[in-house]
């Protein structure tokens, strides 16, 4: 079966969903929803998005935000593999955490934004998780109402300059969502992939034929790419240079490979042409970076046990560690 053309340009509007496979549970516990945040934001600002609006619920969650540049694809890829390689790991699983590829949606600003965003934060009460959206701490609401501080990777600047000049935007944002509304996305879409007029369905349907004169749409797909992942190495350390990354301090390139990873989204073959190594040989540093930080707090105990041993058994040899 043919895959839903996805149109990743620059400037476009999104609304993005993605579901747990099976529809089971994307986040068990409040520590999974710590992390899926702080890989949301590392994602928003490597392919440079602007975040309007998000919220994460038990098997699923939503993204409304704009792609300055076509990073749609490429920032999904990495939000989703980095994200599930955290929860299976602290959940000691393998496999699929989510239900195939994303689902997204073109958004028209003028005729629908306003309303996807309060649609947004109020998903968890309608799903009757809390009473009020402001009682729900995974999402961009509390924030976008003035309840908590906005952390810097999420843009509230258009959605409170429609409520200003009346009273404090803060406020009539929150009033605006309590307010009772019916609006679904999912009943006004157009052509499977567009939320929009008729002035959206011809400017997509023009990058289509543009897009098909270039032999498909991921040709057209670009990443940020190196310039973010440089400027990380630069503020890591000159340990990340390839011609002593790999013969300088083993923990520090370890622990540094594994910021990259997990900090800066990098793909392993990334990491890979920052670090002189293989695709397979970034993985494995990476691998060693997790266990040594880790492991961090009892390193220096270890060692003292190591030594301790090796004192009251002079005449055994040792495996000396990697």
């Amino acid at each position: 079966m043919a895959r839903p053309l996805r149109l990743d340009f620059e400037g476009a509007l999104w609304h993005v969903t993605a579901r747990g496979n099976e529809r089971k549970e994307i986040a068990r516990d409040d520590e999974d929803r710590d992390t899926f945040v702080r890989i949301l934001g590392s994602a928003v600002k490597r392919y440079g998005w602007t975040l309007h609006g998000w919220v994460l619920m038990p098997n699923h969650y939503h993204l409304v935000m704009e792609t300055p540049r076509p990073t749609l694809s490429a920032g999904m890829m990495q939000l989703g593999s980095v994200y599930t390689q955290a929860f299976n790991r602290r959940w000691k699983r393998s496999g699929h955490l989510f239900q195939g590829r994303f689902f997204s949606l073109h958004v028209q600003r003028e005729s629908h934004l306003l309303e996807l965003l309060r649609y947004t934060a109020l998903n968890p009460v309608r799903a009757g998780l809390v009473k009020a959206p402001g009682a729900w701490r995974w999402a961009s609401y509390r924030a976008t109402a003035g309840l908590e501080k906005r952390p810097p990777w999420l843009e509230t600047e258009w959605v409170l300059s429609q409520f200003r000049g009346r009273e404090r935007a803060e406020s009539a944002w929150a009033r605006f969502v309590d307010d009772t509304s019916d609006y679904s996305p999912w009943a006004l879409v157009r052509n499977q992939v567009i939320l929009g007029e008729d002035g959206l369905v011809d400017e997509l349907r023009e990058r289509m034929a543009e897009a098909g004169t270039m032999g498909g749409v991921p040709s057209a797909q670009r990443r940020l790419g190196e310039e973010s992942l440089d400027h990380a190495a630069e503020r890591l350390s000159t340990a990340l240079r390839p011609a002593v990354f790999d013969r300088e301090s083993k923990r520090g390139r370890a622990l540094a490979a594994l910021h990259l990873r997990d900090a800066c989204l990098a793909t392993y073959a990334e990491i890979g042409n920052l670090t002189g190594l293989t695709m397979w040989g970034a993985r494995s540093l990476v691998d060693r970076g997790r266990e040594r930080s880790e492991d961090a707090p009892d390193d220096h105990r270890r060692r003292s046990k190591r030594g301790a041993s090796a004192d009251k058994s002079p005449g055994k040899k040792h495996k000396t560690q990697p």
